[in-house]
């Protein structure tokens, strides 16, 4: 059974690249745009791992992951942004381009992914 990611990106294009990207290697993979769509998701289904972008807009992880913490539909997580910014504690990749580059380029994404899976599954 593949494993079940959630992505939570509020571009969309980079969405589309990035759950592609990871489909084909294997992975079962949910896309929102939104915290509040995701909160949705999360709560039809837990995945195995949700990897989420820090800033969405007019949402950002550092407020929003611990409020799904509090109501229990946060699954481990791997938040994804830029050098320099203030996660404020969140288990975090920095990246000097962003979420796309920090996961997906030259194969590491697959990699880090299936590397926290397994780690989880201990």
């Amino acid at each position: 059974m593949p494993a079940r990611l959630l992505l939570v990106e509020n571009d969309l294009r980079l969405g589309e690249l990035l759950g592609a990207y990871l489909a084909r290697r294997g992975f079962e993979v949910r896309r929102a745009t939104s915290f509040a769509e995701a909160r949705r998701l999360l709560g039809e289904g837990r995945p195995d791992l949700m990897l989420s972008d820090v800033d969405l807009g007019g949402e950002n992880a550092r407020d929003e992951l611990p409020r799904l913490a509090a109501e229990g539909l946060l699954p481990p997580t791997l938040v994804v942004g830029l050098f320099g910014m203030n996660t404020g504690g969140l288990p975090f990749s920095a990246s000097p381009y962003g979420f796309l580059f920090a996961l997906a380029c030259a194969g590491a994404s697959s990699a880090a992914i299936y590397f926290m899976l397994q780690r989880l599954r201990r």
